[in-house]
């Protein structure tokens, strides 16, 4: 069981990882249109 929950953590800290990665690319994507 224990085994389990921290696997279900690993993927859960990856998931919010790939999550504000995204949301920072797209507000430097904006930025640089703005800049143009």
């Amino acid at each position: 069981m224990e085994g389990n929950g921290l696997v279900t953590m690993s993927v859960y800290q990856a998931l919010i990882l790939m999550l504000t990665f995204g949301m920072f690319l797209i507000a430097l994507l904006d930025y640089i249109n703005k800049r143009k």
